[in-house]
Formats: structure tokens, C-alpha cells, sequence
């Protein structure tokens, strides 16, 4: 397993705990910092996910977000939540890219 698979998956771990609470992720994740409110976890997710994007080339980045996008669609329509205008709308323009380039 490479170094940034195993990032993506922690990656996948914290927008898991964004989604439930601080507390609980201060609680039950011992690699992490201690987080004083959301914005303080979202700041570290924001330099998780710029870690692993720095090492990455154009396709993977926009094949990569795309990827997350659709897991949050999904987890959404799951949960029976609307998703964000943002989320169905940078994913819509992430695959119009993909399939101008001819990454797809």
C-alpha cells in the first residue's frame, strides 16, 4: 500500500467524524490533534487533503475529487439528506473535464 492510499483512507476516516460531532472525534481518534471546534477540523482536513493533492497530477486530483464528491452524494442520498449545490455541482463540472481531456 502506498503512503497515499493510506492518507486517503484516513482522509475518508475524518470526513467520517466531521460528519458526526467534535467531541466524538476527540474522543475515539488517538492519531489526530485534539480539535477545538469545526472549523479547527475542517482546517486540518483542508491540509490533509492538500498533502495528498501535492503529490499528485492533474487527472488524479480532478479523478480524486471527483471520487470524494460522489461518496458524499451518495452518503447524502443514504442518509436522506439533500446534497449540497456545491458538491453535485463541482462534480458535474470535475467529469465535463475528465471527459474533455479524455481521462475517462
Amino acid at each position: 500500500m502506498r503512503v497515499k492510499d493510506i492518507l486517503e483512507n484516513y482522509l475518508g476516516d475524518l470526513y467520517y467524524w466531521q460528519r458526526i460531532d467534535i467531541e466524538s472525534a476527540n474522543s475515539y481518534t488517538d492519531g489526530t490533534p485534539y480539535f477545538s471546534d469545526a472549523d479547527n477540523l475542517n482546517e486540518y482536513v483542508d491540509s490533509v487533503e492538500l498533502t495528498i493533492w501535492e503529490h499528485r497530477t492533474k487527472a488524479e486530483l480532478l479523478l480524486a475529487e471527483a471520487r470524494m464528491l460522489a461518496e458524499k452524494v451518495n452518503l447524502n442520498r443514504f442518509e436522506g439528506t439533500v446534497p449540497s449545490d456545491y458538491d453535485t455541482t463541482r462534480l458535474c463540472e470535475v467529469i465535463d473535464i475528465l471527459m474533455e481531456r479524455g481521462s475517462l
